[in-house]
């Protein structure tokens, strides 16, 4: 999975994975730097007053997945959509856009320094004066293929879909620790 981090003038600082506000925050909020990270292990210098955000887990993956699957059917993206669908229940590993250790990555560094958790849907508010539409990020640019959750759901299949969200459920309990300020789950 791919993480960007957002520094600004002010000294905000913003590490956000894909699917996770980072196309508004690379057109919109103007950050002096933008850096990317393949994984977590690389992100250094996180402090106390550091925002990293975070979805509702299914909505990530369900919006990873029409990323990735859309993108292969309107030929964006180079793999099939066999291997797409083989890689996500391979936890995302080499996903660009979701990952089913996400949480539990985040909470490694979370329990060195406490830093602020935001979600997406509050990640505007960092922000004065500029808004959000989500309408301008619905991957509108991909044609042969519906943008809808039962579309994918389709795709990918009933009994994947389930074991997909089994992930993703597994992996919430170290989101559900951070929200809570728990610090000794591992």
């Amino acid at each position: 999975m791919v993480l960007k981090r957002f520094s600004y003038k002010n000294g905000l600082d913003i590490i956000a994975p894909c699917k996770c506000g980072t196309r508004w925050l690379e057109r919109k909020t103007n950050p002096l730097n933008i850096l990317s990270y393949l994984h977590t292990d690389f992100i250094q210098n996180i402090n106390s007053k550091t925002y990293w955000v975070y979805r509702n887990g299914n909505e990530h993956l369900l919006s990873a997945l029409k990323t990735e699957i859309r993108g292969s059917i309107d030929g964006a993206i180079n793999d099939t959509l066999q291997d797409i669908i083989n890689n996500f229940l391979k936890g995302g590993f080499t996903s660009t856009h979701w990952s089913a250790d996400m949480y539990k990555q985040m909470y490694i560094h979370w329990k060195k320094v406490k830093f602020n958790l935001i979600n997406l849907n509050n990640l505007s508010d960092l922000f004065e004066n500029i808004d959000y539409n989500y309408s301008d990020y619905n991957l509108r640019e991909y044609t042969k293929s519906p943008n809808t959750n039962e579309f994918i759901i389709n795709v990918v299949g009933e009994a994947n879909i389930k074991i997909l969200n089994k992930m993703v459920s597994d992996d919430e309990v170290y989101l559900y620790y951070m929200l809570s300020n728990i610090k000794n789950l591992i």
